[in-house]
């Protein structure tokens, strides 16, 4: 890229475009003759001392082309800058006094839809109020159920304790029979061999009848657990259904709005104010004693019966 094709993408006027060839064009010229020459001196010797002293005059003449052309830049660029902030700064103070005004007629301007979405964040408002009062009123009769569960676990719990501890103490009860038994029959082995078979065969029967006992105690806890989780199960599912059933009752009552507003939207004026005459009817009158009162409500309700016959 070159002067030229710079002034040409930027779209400057001819004559600054000429100014500025006729400002630059010999630091352009000069930087291309010494582009080549520049890359021609490599030092790899500390030798090279005329090299080096041909590569200090050039950087000095070079330093000179800069600090000349960063002044030429000022003296060109300054002025333009100058405007350019003043225009800014006119921009600014008019869009500041501008902006206001705008930012006022377009509220106005689109009142009904602000006012329909501020009417539309408080019915979800109103919707989410609900939704997280039904939410609260669940979780509290959810902690309810868990403690009244928790509780009937401790006292099912305790009452397997108190179970196991009886099997417990009925076993060694009938372990401390045994061994008196067994001990009686050994010193009596002789003479009481057939009381001793007899006696171990009760204990046998013993035994399985205590087992049998805890099996059946396991059961009825068994049994009583699952009866106790179904009934929970139970009770959930019929709040679920019951906040189905409002939340489908109040959707089924906003539309009967929703269809009688388009309804009413589709009535005629005549219609509209029939309608109309006929609620003030149907408002009900208040108690009035005084006889011209009553005779000036007359008169109203028959003029609104006229109306609408």
């Amino acid at each position: 890229m070159n002067l030229s094709e710079i002034i040409k993408t930027n779209e400057l006027e001819p004559e600054v475009g000429q100014m500025i060839i006729n400002k630059f064009g010999s630091y352009e010229d000069v930087a291309r003759e010494w582009e080549s020459k520049a890359k021609a001196i490599v030092i790899t010797s500390r030798d090279q001392t005329t090299e080096m002293a041909m590569a200090r005059e050039a950087r000095r003449k070079f330093s000179d082309m800069r600090i000349e052309l960063e002044k030429a830049r000022k003296a060109i660029g300054e002025p333009a800058f100058r405007k350019y902030k003043a225009v800014n700064a006119i921009t600014k103070y008019l869009q500041v006094l501008i902006q206001p005004i705008e930012d006022h007629l377009k509220l106005q301007e689109d009142y009904i839809k602000n006012d329909d979405a501020r009417i539309e964040a408080e019915k979800k408002i109103e919707e989410e109020r609900k939704i997280e009062a039904e939410r609260f009123a669940k979780e509290k009769a959810d902690q309810a159920e868990q403690i009244r569960i928790r509780k009937e676990n401790e006292r099912l719990h305790k009452e397997v304790q108190e179970r196991e501890a009886l099997i417990i103490k009925e076993r060694e009860e009938a372990k401390q029979k045994q061994d008196a038994i067994e001990k009686k029959a050994a010193d009596e082995k002789k003479a009481l061999a057939d009381a001793v078979s007899l006696e171990r065969e009760q204990a046998a029967l013993e035994k399985k009848r205590i087992e049998a006992s805890q099996q059946a105690i396991l059961d009825v806890e068994r049994k009583e657990r699952k009866r106790v989780q179904a009934e929970l199960q139970a009770q959930k599912d019929a709040q679920e259904q019951i906040r189905q059933d409002a939340i489908r009752a109040e959707n089924k009552r906003l539309e009967d709005i929703e269809n009688a507003k388009k309804a009413d939207l589709k009535k005629s004026d005549k219609e509209k104010y029939v309608s109309y005459i006929q609620m003030l009817l149907d408002v009900e009158y208040p108690e009035i004693k005084d006889v011209e009162y009553q005779t000036k409500i007359l008169k109203i309700n028959i003029f609104f019966k006229k109306e609408i016959a």
